[in-house]
């Protein structure tokens, strides 16, 4: 994997780690910094893994890298007044994907590091659009979707071709549909995304390039959301409630067969599967303790346990790296101790912690070592 080398590749875009320390002092990050424990530092990973995050700074959302290795931050892009947020970065293609914000609307950004090179994607004039963009496991392609305000015919999950430089719609039945989350198949050619139907019912939709969309889940008064395929492709594992009940976890063929629920998550409310790429299992949130905490489960319901055990903290959004070894999440204090601002973590497969600061919507990304 190629790394990225910030004070070359970037040139004048990047400010180095100097510069950051400037504005904020060195002592904060590494005050971060959690310890590793002996014998665990293998459980790093290689020293150019790092993560690309989100964080409020000087009233602006922007993008920093923070190195796992060392736990070192820096600033992607030198200051200005277009707010940057959403980063997602593919090993394969060795780009990176984010979304620039202004007060007269959102774009979509395709970057490449090698050559500090920035491609449009898409542009729309709410300067709040979340594109829910997702990158497919072979690099070669990307998926995003449209603001709900926009005529019918506008709408619906669109695919960009990296090859050719266009998009097209992706799956659509009708122009009246309306996509969110789309997640693709690890072969690259397939989605599922939650399209949203009466009231505050959704469910889940399989997309396939140059077919028509086909519905997944059922029946249509349950709230289905946040699908993932499994490593192997063969199942669909989600999130799925019906009124104000708790979200229970299920899985699912890719064809809408053979629909099961996951037992295991009784004691609460079961959300945000991350299906493991080397492993069947995969990670989620449960409140089974009485609190969010990430959990880690086969896919067959065993051997569950708890990653986080956090006292009063609140986890969410897990995140596996490439080799299935450690996972990425956002932390926020509990309530009750006066709700600080988030965090992003990194942690191994075994519970400790690789990596803390402050931070949201956190990716995986390959960093300069």
């Amino acid at each position: 994997m190629r790394s990225i080398r910030a004070a070359t590749v970037f040139a004048a875009t990047v400010i180095v780690a100097a510069q950051v320390s400037a504005q904020e002092p060195a002592a904060s990050e590494s005050a971060d910094r959690a310890g590793v424990a002996p014998g665990r530092l293998e459980e790093m990973g290689p020293a150019d893994e790092g993560i690309i995050f989100t964080r409020d700074h000087g009233g602006k959302l922007d993008l920093f890298v923070g190195r796992i290795a060392d736990g070192r931050v820096e600033r992607l892009f030198a200051a200005s007044d277009i707010e940057r947020r959403g980063a997602a970065w593919s090993p394969a293609a060795n780009r990176l994907l984010y979304v620039e914000s202004t007060p007269e609307g959102s774009k979509l950004i395709l970057f490449d590091p090698e050559t500090g090179e920035r491609t449009l994607i898409h542009q729309v004039l709410d300067p709040d659009h979340n594109f829910w963009s997702v990158w497919a496991p072979d690099g070669k392609h990307l998926a995003f979707t449209r603001p709900t305000n926009l005529p019918d015919r506008h709408r619906a999950v669109r695919e960009y071709d990296l090859a050719t430089g266009t998009h097209h719609r992706f799956g659509s039945a009708t122009y009246t549909m309306e996509f969110l989350r789309p997640s693709y198949a690890p072969d690259s050619r397939t989605a599922v995304a939650q399209r949203r139907g009466e009231l505050f019912a959704q469910q889940i939709w399989r997309l396939e390039r140059g077919k028509m969309a086909q519905q997944i889940t059922r029946p249509t008064e349950r709230y289905d959301h946040s699908a993932v395929f499994t490593r192997d492709g063969e199942w669909i594992v989600f999130s799925s409630r019906i009124g104000d009940a708790p979200n229970r976890l299920n899985r699912i063929r890719p064809d809408g067969s053979d629909r099961r629920p996951l037992h295991y998550h009784r004691g609460g409310d079961a959300r945000s599967p991350a299906a493991s790429p080397t492993r069947d299992e995969f990670a989620f949130v449960s409140e089974r303790s009485g609190r969010p905490d990430i959990y880690i489960a086969s896919l067959e319901g065993e051997a569950i346990r708890n990653l986080t055990r956090s006292i009063h903290r609140n986890e969410k959004n897990p995140i596996w790296s490439s080799d299935g070894n450690r996972l990425t999440f956002v932390l926020n204090a509990a309530r009750r101790v006066g709700g600080a601002q988030s965090r992003v973590v990194v942690s191994s497969r075994s519970g400790v912690i690789l990596f803390e600061t402050r931070g949201r919507n956190p990716s995986f990304m390959s960093v300069r070592p």
